[in-house]
């Protein structure tokens, strides 16, 4: 049977901001640009932004939302779209606006009175007072008006009823992105070390050490998140803790702790920030081997990359990467392979032998990863010729190519 393999992301927050509209039927201008029609421009969008025309309001929303359309345009230019699109902040479209707003970024300040309102949460939209927090984050120092309700907006709101964990966790983050020496938000950050939710707490701590607080609490924030019930918090715990190892060791052992954590989305995004860094530590070559054998096949190709990444000093892995080698999983055997191989050369006849066998799996990914790997060991992978004869008449095009490219450099002298 075939195995399908889904992406992960630690970043489902973001899912809330994307585009959920779509610009229907003929005879609108492209954005795109891509007929005969002149090219879509700004003008042309604010112009439509105040139609009654949906598809026309539609288009223009689509158009400023594209990275490029406001990014080289002047101060003034700006300006006029953030007064453009404040009407939309209270209608279905208000999550694009929201992003729009961001990228406008300080030139968007026309909004904040607006985005305040929002914060309240008293227009009984309990949902926007997120993408309002996004938009002052992004709009910068200009926002400081905002700071005494921000710090207000972080109680439980409508009498007590609702609570809100993920937007107070980023409120340290907004605060501090907009006046970072203010003494309320200092003030604030400290109370939030104390904070019910561990996530706030964290976040709070990796804020102060930021700004160059060393106080004791900021570590005891981190030891109180260990033992969160929220997985999402521990989760923070671990991509906070990765960020503040870069520079301060003594955290990375909160961050390798959590890869033993029970909940799989915690592990899977302690072992995805951890393989951004640069970690060579015994202990950390350690907790990789470990996840050799988790049971997720997508944390246990991740400690192969990671492996792989720290090259000799992960000798001491080996063993157990050669009993990987035979793992279920045909994307792990060949992370696998491809991290022996890299880690201890001598293994390499090891790693040709797998990668060989690869490619007769039924995955057409797996197949065409481990060529293109036979083609990186080049002439030392010379037994796998046979195997790789047998793929240049493969029925996908890319496998058949990638075959012979690998057969070019193994011959090649």
């Amino acid at each position: 049977m075939t195995q399908i393999h889904l992406s992960r992301t630690a970043v489902a927050w973001v899912i809330s901001f994307l585009l959920a509209t779509v610009v229907e039927g003929a005879g609108n201008r492209t954005v795109s640009g891509e007929s005969n029609d002149p090219p879509y421009t700004v003008e042309e969008a604010l112009a439509d932004l105040k139609s009654r025309d949906k598809k026309r309001v539609e288009q223009a929303l689509l158009f400023l939302h594209e990275p490029k359309s406001l990014q080289d345009q002047t101060a003034s230019v700006k300006q006029e779209a953030a007064t453009a699109l404040i009407p939309f902040l209270w209608t279905e479209k208000k999550q694009i606006t929201f992003r729009i707003l961001g990228r406008i970024g300080p030139e968007a300040k026309v909004a904040i009175p607006h985005l305040i309102k929002m914060l309240r949460r008293d227009s009984g939209d309990f949902d926007a007072g997120g993408g309002a927090q996004y938009v002052l984050r992004r709009i910068g120092k200009d926002a400081e008006i905002a700071i005494p309700i921000l710090i207000e907006s972080s109680a439980r709101f409508y009498f007590g009823a609702f609570d809100d964990p993920h937007y107070r966790q980023m409120l340290p983050v907004t605060l501090t992105a907009i006046s970072p020496n203010n003494p309320m938000v200092r003030k604030y950050l400290r109370n939030s070390l104390k904070d019910e939710n561990e996530g706030v707490c964290v976040t709070a701590a990796y804020e102060l050490w930021n700004l160059g607080e060393r106080i004791p609490e900021i570590r005891m924030a981190f030891t109180r998140a260990q033992n969160a019930e929220d997985p999402n918090s521990r989760s923070l715990l671990a991509v906070k803790a990765v960020f503040l190892a870069q520079t301060a060791p003594e955290f990375l052992s909160f961050a390798l702790a959590r890869l033993n954590d029970p909940s799989e989305h915690v592990r899977s995004n302690t072992i995805v920030a951890l393989n951004a860094g640069n970690f060579l530590q015994p202990e950390a070559v350690e907790a990789y081997r470990r996840r050799l054998a988790d049971d997720d096949w997508y944390i246990r190709c991740c400690a192969c990359n990671g492996l792989e990444k720290m090259g000799r000093h992960a000798i001491a892995a080996v063993p157990s990467l050669k009993k990987c080698l035979q793992d279920k999983d045909g994307f792990v055997r060949v992370s696998c392979a491809r991290a022996i191989y890299k880690i201890d050369p001598s293994t390499t006849p090891l790693a040709v032998k797998a990668l060989s066998d690869a490619l007769g799996v039924s995955g057409n990914d797996i197949r065409e990863t481990a060529a293109n790997e036979l083609a990186e060991i080049g002439p030392a992978a010379i037994e796998a010729l046979p195997a790789l004869d047998i793929s240049t008449r493969d029925y996908s095009r890319s496998i058949r190519q990638a075959a012979e490219r690998a057969i070019q450099k193994i011959k090649k002298k």
